[in-house]
C-alpha cells in the first residue's frame, strides 16, 4: 500500500480515513483468490499487477478502446497474465525474462538501446542492477519515505496545463459550488494527473448525481 501511502492526504477533508481505506483495499485484495487469501504467496503478489492495478489502471482506456473494437490493453489479457504467474523470480529481476523473450523473437530490435538506457541483447549494466537492489533490499520505512519524497519533487515541478486552470475550467463548470470540494480540496491538488481525476469526478456528479 505504500505507493498509496505516498500520497499528500491533506487535499482530503475530514472524512477521509487511512485506515479504514486500507481496510477496504484488503478485503478488496482477499477477494481476488479462491479461497480468500490474507497471507500471500510469491505468485499471488505477482498477481496482484494483472487482477488488481492493470483492472483499475487501465479500465479508462479499455472504455476507450472498445468503443472501436472488442480489446483490451495488448498482452494484458488473463491467457498470457495467468502464465506469467509460473515465472522464476530471478527471470523476473531486471526484466530479464522480456529481454531474452524479445531477444529470441528479433536479436536486431533487441540491440537497439531501449529507453532504460541500455540493450536486450544482454543482462543491464551493473550499476543499473546495483540500484534495483538497493532500492528493493531497503526497509519499508525507508522506501516509503524516499519515495514520498521523490514524488513530492515531482510533483513540485509538475506544471499544471492551461486547461486544468482558470478560464478553461469554468466555461466547462461555470462558477457554481464545486460538488467535489466536499471530498477534497481541489485548490490544493497540484499533480495534474490527480487534479484532472478529481475534475473529471466533478463533472460526472453534476450530470448524474
Amino acid at each position: 500500500m505504500h505507493r498509496y501511502a505516498r500520497q499528500d492526504f491533506g487535499v482530503f477533508r475530514d472524512g477521509f480515513s487511512w485506515p479504514r481505506f486500507v481496510d477496504h483495499a484488503a478485503a478488496r485484495i482477499e477477494a481476488l483468490f479462491d479461497p480468500p487469501a490474507t497471507d500471500l504467496e510469491n505468485w499471488q503478489i505477482h498477481a496482484l499487477f494483472p487482477r488488481w492495478r492493470l483492472r483499475f489502471w487501465m479500465s479508462p482506456d479499455n472504455q476507450v478502446n472498445n468503443l472501436l473494437a472488442p480489446a483490451l490493453v495488448p498482452y494484458t489479457e488473463p491467457a498470457l497474465t495467468e502464465l506469467s504467474l509460473g515465472l522464476k523470480q530471478d527471470w523476473r529481476n531486471d526484466g530479464r525474462f522480456e529481454a531474452g523473450l524479445i531477444h529470441h523473437l528479433n536479436p536486431e530490435l533487441a540491440s537497439h538501446r531501449s529507453s532504460y538506457g541500455w540493450t536486450f541483447s544482454g543482462p543491464p549494466p551493473l550499476q543499473a542492477r546495483i540500484r534495483r537492489w538497493s532500492k528493493h533490499a531497503a526497509p519499508g520505512l525507508l522506501r516509503r519515505r524516499w519515495q514520498a519524497r521523490e514524488v513530492a519533487t515531482q510533483q513540485a515541478r509538475a506544471a499544471v496545463p492551461a486547461w486544468l486552470r482558470g478560464d478553461h475550467v469554468r466555461a466547462v463548470l461555470g462558477d457554481s459550488p464545486r460538488l467535489m470540494d466536499e471530498f477534497v480540496d481541489l485548490d490544493r491538488i497540484r499533480d495534474p494527473k490527480q487534479l484532472n481525476l478529481a475534475l473529471s469526478r466533478e463533472l460526472l456528479l453534476r450530470r448524474f448525481a
